[in-house]
């Protein structure tokens, strides 16, 4: 009871606040905003979800090792190869991934090359 009537009122009060401060604030409407942003994520998840569920028909000796505490994270890492390739995949196939987020990764992967390279180099100055 508590619980319920506490998770529908944060509902109610989160869409209304969402609404109220889309109408009043960004002068936008918030189906606008959830077509925008959210709706392509949002599918590219549910069809990367379907993949893995039709990896498990195709796979149904891999769902029986979830009964086997030491083999769930060879599934999860199998579940995880097929869901991160076709989400990003369906990310750029869908335009959601822009020029400047794909900059943004690629600065991100030039640091972290270069931090695991030389990791403590600029922390103790020692220069050879």
């Amino acid at each position: 009871g508590a619980a319920a009537g506490s998770s529908l009122a944060f509902v109610i009060a989160t869409v209304y606040l969402l609404l109220v401060f889309h109408r009043n604030y960004v002068q936008n409407s918030v189906r606008t905003v959830f077509r925008d942003v959210y709706l392509r994520p949002i599918a590219a998840g549910v069809f990367a979800d379907l993949a893995v569920l039709g990896f498990h028909k195709l796979t149904p000796q891999l769902v029986s090792w979830e009964t086997v505490r030491y083999l769930v994270p060879i599934k999860m890492a199998a579940d995880f190869g097929i869901f991160a390739p076709l989400y990003i995949v369906l990310l750029v196939t869908f335009r959601q991934v822009t020029a400047i987020d794909w900059n943004n990764f690629v600065g991100l992967m030039s640091f972290s090359s270069e931090f695991l390279r030389h990791p403590l180099r600029e922390r103790v100055k020692i220069y050879r």
